[in-house]
């Protein structure tokens, strides 16, 4: 079976560096068209809170939240998904160890979950609008306030 190790490197190639990849191979052709153009990047709520249980997912999500603000800099001049079916793309396909974590993520799609109409809708809104985070349920507020308030109670230990 595949390693911790395995399954990590496997979850940064898909979360991290399918992001990575898709930059890098679009952003190019995007800037020589001269047109305005917006770059998407899947995130999740778990590029903002991390989440017991669920490591490598919060690692890269967070990561990719990074790299999206770093990019909003540099080019500052210029849904319901199947996550919970991406074992099918494990590289031990079906043999692959069933992941807790998948089955508790494909529930919480299952009841709040948003249509895929309705994620295009909020991104194209969004895009009009130059938001840059497009958060899509209003009910997790209380978990990204509370990490930004462990933040701000940390960060004066250095303004004091």
């Amino acid at each position: 079976g595949q390693s911790r190790f395995e399954d990590w490197r496997w979850v940064i190639d898909v979360n991290l560096m399918g992001v990575v990849h898709g930059i890098e191979l679009f952003l190019p052709a995007m800037q020589a068209s001269g047109e305005e153009g917006y770059i998407i990047n899947p995130a999740s709520l778990a590029g903002h809170v991390g989440n017991p249980g669920m490591a490598s997912y919060c690692a890269t999500k967070f990561a990719v939240v990074g790299y999206s603000e770093v990019l909003r800099q540099e080019l500052a001049a210029w849904v319901k998904t199947r996550i919970a079916d991406s074992m099918r793309n494990h590289p031990e396909g079906d043999a692959a160890p069933v992941d807790e974590t998948l089955s508790a993520i494909d529930q919480l799609i299952a009841n709040e979950g948003m249509t895929v109409d309705a994620l295009c809708n909020r991104v194209v809104r969004g895009m009009a609008d130059h938001t840059f985070n497009l958060f899509s349920h209003a009910d997790f507020w209380p978990a990204v306030e509370e990490r930004l308030e462990r933040i701000r109670h940390d960060y004066q230990q250095v303004l004091t």
